[in-house]
């Protein structure tokens, strides 16, 4: 009962940030960290949003309270790069700010390379009844055999 009276006899107040996030710049897959305080009465309900996309918590974002509301970002990715703004609301009013990713390409990163590498020639047997010799169709047997083999496995 105490505590009920002391909420009721407690001032109302709008969100404000006592501590704000920082920008930060991370290589992709490095770990970001966003964290900020938030004071206001009641409570208020923090939202996260990445490029103007609601932030949920899950495996690529974790989203946790302690007494400050903390963003981690454990595996950043190039498309995470951009504007992180984050909305405090409660039934007196709404603070928001805003903070900038930086995602920096990693420079060991080949995969730019291997998707413009050249294509490999692929090739063809042809008909048996188009080649003639019994070398040819002995080759022929032996891939038909592995094909045979490698769809049963």
């Amino acid at each position: 009962m105490p505590d009920e009276l002391a909420d009721a006899e407690k001032q109302k107040e709008k969100p404000v940030f006592a501590l704000k996030p920082e920008n930060a710049t991370v290589m992709e897959g490095e770990w970001a960290r966003f964290c900020c305080r938030v004071t206001g009465y009641p409570r208020p309900r923090v939202m996260w949003l990445l490029n103007g996309h609601t932030v949920i918590n899950g495996t690529r974002y974790k989203l946790t309270y302690d007494g400050m509301w903390h963003l981690d970002i454990p595996k950043t990715r190039q498309y995470d790069d951009g504007k992180l703004e984050v909305v405090a609301r409660n039934s007196q009013g709404a603070a928001s700010c805003t903070v900038e990713l930086k995602v920096t390409a990693r420079t060991d990163d080949h995969r730019g390379v291997l998707k413009h590498s050249p294509k490999r020639e692929s090739f063809s047997i042809p008909h048996p009844q188009s080649v003639t010799g019994t070398h040819f169709s002995r080759i022929q047997v032996v891939v038909v055999v592995v094909v045979v083999v490698h769809s049963f496995s």
